[in-house]
């Protein structure tokens, strides 16, 4: 027969199950605020939201969504979505649905949406499943959605408005044109392809010198000029316009003349920022005036008025019996200084051997063409000339007649079109991007670094189709685009692909084409530039950036975890300050504070992770840190053999000790994990400096760093591995055998530090960690031990929080100590508090994270009504980022939650003793 049990038995079993019994109550109470809080934000949620069931049949949708519809609950739940879409869209609405039931999520998905009183609205909508806990059944999908219908119609205004602009413009016969006051265009009509055969986009990309002759540039300047002067005058007209004649290039190098009327476009404040243009096509007129003129200068005389030199000269004697204007400007002589005399006399032969092959010539042939003569000019100046003669009867007398042409001008071009060419050939030749030609799918005039990638491809890229050496999962993308381009067609200018040689290795190129013709047939140069590091570096700061995401989550989720454990550690403290309490719960409540304990190292390493856990930085010997840490983890793991080489004269960096042992001691562990046999841990500190374009990389300060080197002869990682590494939960270890904090913990304590973290390693190769820590040049400081004990007072304190569990424990607690307490449950009632009872309370423990009015603001606004205030600043976070700028700013002390009584007993008494 079972003994019954005592009285004092069944009072402790009561007690159990009245404390179980609030626990409950108090979780359902929390329970039913987290769902009253989230029906509220869904209800009431700005966007539009509506939710289904795996049958298609809607559950619940909130306010906005019946506001849009003018439908309500009662009318739709429960039914099939059918009737939310207009009959001439809803075959395809219904099809979208039926794939969100199949997994699918909308991004930005447009759906039309019919009112209940006929009208039709359009919504963007973005869609997620949410499915049962065993993460495959759909339990529902919820589709959250913005109404865009104002602005479709906006747009669709807008598109109307546009086309019959676009229209009229269009299909005029004149040339209507838009130039900024750079006079480049930014607008030209297609009416300029019928005058001039160029296409719109050819013209955009013309300079002024490409499209009009120099006379016309100069004229079009001149005027701009004259325009721009008379708009610093006042009583202007800005309407005025100005009507000039231009002479341009036809695309096969013809010219033609325009007429433009031009007036300025201007800008909100009615200053000129462009010009608007008509030009019309004047050649027939133009053409009818050149005859006139012709035929005038032939009444005047084609002699005089003739471009070229022209002179007549006797036979017999070689005098000159007449030259032109043209002929005295050429040479530098005056009429009356040549007549009468013959060139020799003049010396105008620069070379004596021409005069004889040109005499020569004459007599064997009769006339000479296109002979290159040097004359030499009166100032002694040669010029080069193309010269050309025939006999004539001029006077009854044997002549001869000779045309000379000035081309030194082209002679000077041509020497500088080589030199040009010369250039180009240089820069082609000796540029760093691959460029060649693609004609026919094969690559044609490559230069030098298009065969140095060919060469590294092991491809003959004048032999092999260029299509062969594009990767097989690209190559599809590569020729679409390039048969558009080669058809006219719109595609990108630039696009990456990668390339990949006969062994597999892939090469990530950047490619930049243009249309163009080649021997009289479509081709496109291509410039290709390797942006493999790029590309990898781009992959690795988009990790970081990942990193840094996850991070923001684990610090907000050790922050709350933080006050909770704060409240456990509250209560402990209480009952073990109690006077009544009863030692034999002293072990269990000592069983809570390791417990607790363990919740705080367990946030400790989520607010590494999340670049919040530097606590309190000084100036540090990393080498001795390294050495005293390496030492402690040897004496527990004999198995491995620790090899240590340290820098003399270590830089000092500033850093939290106790953060970057943890970090150590989790690769530390981490080695030993990976060496499940023994085997050598290489540690190493050193002295670096960091040029610009390397920290750069890390997107760091560049200049003096601290480095740690961290190196096992393990396993080692795959790629796979490498990447996710510093990922929070990620773990290469059968569960149980760790959390996957240790080194997402480690990455984050460095980057708060501003350092960097690499690993370099290999399958079955080992794995090098390396740490990286800006020196501070500061003189490193000894840590001292806190005292451990309890100090006790009887001060006024003020504490701050907006949670109610800290403010309760925190009060009683503070009490058992001997102090007085007055509570304020945000940092507005602080400020009112303080304002009426300043004299009276000698130091506030102020919560740094609340609603409305943070601790950095309180902290504030509690100097400015008191300069000598004593403040302690206390947080679920750090001493990092926010708190560390009040510090800055004259707060007194920072104190990490969950804390013990004893420490903040030591850090009110560290205060209140402050000078």
């Amino acid at each position: 027969m079972a003994k019954k049990p005592s009285y004092e038995e069944l009072e402790k079993k009561a007690k159990k199950l009245q404390g179980e019994v609030i626990e409950l109550k108090r979780a359902a109470k929390a329970l039913h605020e987290s769902h009253d809080y989230l029906e509220n934000l869904f209800n009431y949620a700005n966007a539009l939201m509506i939710v289904w069931d795996p049958k298609g049949r809607i559950t619940r949708f909130n306010h906005a969504f019946e506001n849009m519809t003018g439908i309500t609950a009662d009318e739709v739940i429960g039914q099939k979505l059918d009737g939310l879409f207009p009959e001439a869209s809803r075959d395809e609405s219904l099809g979208k649905i039926a794939r969100t039931l199949e997994g699918e999520y909308w991004e930005s998905v447009e759906i039309p949406i019919l009112r209940k009183d006929g009208d039709i609205r359009v919504a963007l909508w973005n869609s997620a499943n949410i499915y049962a806990e065993n993460d495959t059944t759909l339990s529902a999908t919820i589709a959250q959605g913005v109404d865009i219908t104002e602005r479709k119609r906006v747009e669709e205004t807008l598109r109307e408005s546009e086309e019959r602009y676009r229209l009229l413009a269009e299909n005029v016969t004149d040339i209507i044109w838009i130039m900024d006051m750079n006079l480049q265009f930014t607008y030209i009509s297609p009416s300029i392809t019928k005058m001039t055969d160029y296409s719109v986009e050819e013209v955009m990309n013309l300079t002024l010198a490409d499209g009009f002759t120099p006379a016309s540039i100069e004229a079009a300047r001149s005027v701009l000029a004259e325009e721009l002067a008379m708009e610093t005058k006042e009583k202007t007209d800005p309407l005025r316009t100005r009507t000039l004649e231009l002479e341009g290039f036809r695309k096969d190098g013809s010219k033609i003349w325009t007429e433009a009327k031009m007036t300025f476009l201007r800008d909100q404040t009615g200053r000129a920022a462009g010009i608007f243009g008509v030009s019309r096509d004047i050649c027939r007129r133009k053409r009818t005036e050149e005859a006139l003129r012709e035929s005038e200068k032939l009444y005047r005389g084609i002699l005089e008025t003739a471009p070229d030199s022209i002179t007549i000269t006797r036979v017999n004697d070689g005098r000159y019996l007449q030259v032109n204007e043209s002929f005295c400007q050429m040479s530098g002589y005056l009429r009356e200084e040549v007549l009468g005399r013959t060139p020799f006399d003049l010396n105008l032969f620069a070379n004596p051997g021409d005069r004889e092959r040109f005499i020569k010539t004459l007599k064997k042939k009769r006339e000479v063409n296109g002979f290159e003569v040097q004359y030499r000019k009166k100032d002694g100046t040669t010029i080069d000339t193309l010269l050309s003669a025939r006999p004539l009867e001029y006077g009854k007398e044997e002549c001869l007649v000779a045309v000379a042409t000035d081309v030194t001008k082209f002679k000077r071009a041509q020497d500088a079109l080589r030199e040009s060419e010369e250039k180009y050939r240089l820069l082609v030749e000796n540029a760093s991007d691959a460029i060649f030609i693609i004609q026919d799918q094969k690559v044609k005039f490559p230069n030098p670094k298009a065969i140095e990638i060919g060469q590294n491809l092991a491809i003959d890229l004048e032999r092999v189709l260029f299509l062969n050496y594009i990767h097989p999962e690209d190559r599809q993308m590569v020729i679409e685009r390039h048969s558009k381009r080669l058809k006219g067609e719109k595609v990108p200018d630039t696009y990456s692909f990668r390339l990949m040689n006969r062994g597999g290795e892939e090469l990530w190129a950047e490619l930049n084409a243009v249309l163009i013709k080649w021997e009289g047939k479509p081709a496109t140069l291509n410039f290709l530039r390797d942006i493999t590091l790029q590309q990898k570096l781009e992959a690795q700061i988009q990790q970081i950036r990942r990193l840094e995401a996850l991070g923001t989550l684990a610090g907000g989720i050790a922050h709350d975890f933080n006050n909770l454990l704060m409240g456990i550690q509250g209560r402990t403290s209480l009952m073990m300050m109690n006077s009544d309490f009863c030692q034999v719960h002293y072990e269990d409540l000592k069983g809570i504070e390791d417990i607790v304990k363990s919740g705080v190292d367990l946030t400790k390493q989520l607010l590494g992770f999340g670049r919040k856990g530097k606590y309190e930085a000084r100036p540090t010997n990393l080498s001795k840190l390294v050495r005293t840490s390496s030492q402690m983890f040897a004496r527990t793991k004999k198995e491995i053999k620790i090899h240590a080489k340290y820098q003399k004269d270590i830089w000092a960096a500033e850093v939290d000790m106790g953060q970057i042992e943890q970090v150590l001691l989790n690769l530390y562990v981490n080695a030993w994990q990976a060496m499940p046999g023994g085997g050598e841990l290489y540690l190493q500190t050193e002295n670096v400096t960091f040029d610009e374009s390397y920290a750069n990389t890390y997107e760091v300060k560049p200049g003096r760093y601290v480095k740690i080197s961290v190196t096992d002869t393990g396993v080692g990682m795959d790629a796979a591995t490498k990447e996710r590494i510093f990922e929070p939960f990620f773990t290469t270890k059968e569960m149980g055998r760790g959390m996957g904090l240790g080194l997402a913990s480690a990455y984050g304590i460095v980057k708060n530090h501003q350092g960097i973290l690499n690993v370099y390693s290999e399958k079955g190769e080992g794995t090098t960690f390396n740490i990286y820590f800006p020196a501070c040049g500061k003189k490193i400081i000894d840590e001292k031990k806190p005292f451990e004990g309890i100090i006790r007072g009887t001060e006024n304190v003020l504490l701050v929080d907006d949670e109610d569990i800290i403010v309760d424990i925190g009060k009683k607690n503070l009490e058992k100590l001997g102090y007085k307490v007055t509570t304020a449950r945000n940092g507005k009632e602080a400020v009112e508090l303080y304002k009426k009872n300043h004299g009276n309370i000698d130091i506030v423990v102020l919560d740094m994270i609340m609603p409305e009015m943070g601790g950095g603001e309180t902290y504030d606004k509690l100097k400015g009504i008191d300069p000598d205030v004593k403040v302690i600043l206390s947080s679920g976070y750090s001493i990092e980022g926010q708190a560390s700028e009040i510090l800055k700013r004259g707060c007194d002390g920072f104190i990490q939650k969950p804390f013990r009584m004893k420490q903040l007993s030591r850090k009110i008494k560290e205060v209140l003793e402050k000078e």
